[in-house]
């Protein structure tokens, strides 16, 4: 994802949903922009912080899972900086965690441990099981936001 096989301003629009924190939002944005014509747009979403002060709970859940979690402000000074503009954000409802994605994976869970009995296997349910939990208790301290934002003709 941090070294594309494209030409440089070839693209009108770059989306990326739920996975710019593989390479970090900061390389993400100053290496994808390059491939992003005068004027196109970048479409993405990510997980980010709702609250200045989260529970401790969260905030150590996500020091171990996404240490470099952003707020939407941060986020939004970064795409400023790197030429962007037109910047508009929203937030992804909660329904939007829990319809299509923890409802189903929390009833698998137990079918899941029963097959896969190995460390590693039990270490990742426990992990998504901890993330379902940490969601349930506090959904208004972080959750996911789409950014949509436009390349400066430069």
């Amino acid at each position: 994802m941090d070294e594309l096989p494209f030409e440089y301003e070839k693209f009108d629009l770059i989306w990326a949903e739920g996975s710019i924190f593989i390479i970090g939002i900061g390389d993400a944005i100053m290496k994808w922009k390059n491939y992003l014509k005068p004027g196109g747009k970048i479409a993405f979403t990510d997980a980010v912080w709702f609250s200045d002060t989260p529970s401790p709970e969260t905030e150590t859940f996500f020091k171990e899972t996404y240490p470099d979690m952003k707020r939407e402000d941060e986020v939004c000074r970064i795409l400023e900086s790197e030429g962007f503009s037109n910047i508009k954000t929203f937030r992804l409802p909660e329904s939007a965690w829990w319809d299509d994605y923890y409802v189903p994976l929390k009833k698998r869970i137990p079918e899941l441990k029963e097959q896969y009995t190995g460390t590693e296997e039990k270490g990742m349910l426990d992990h998504v099981m901890t993330e379902i939990e940490v969601f349930e208790k506090y959904p208004a301290e972080y959750g996911y936001t789409f950014f949509i934002a436009e390349k400066s003709g430069m």
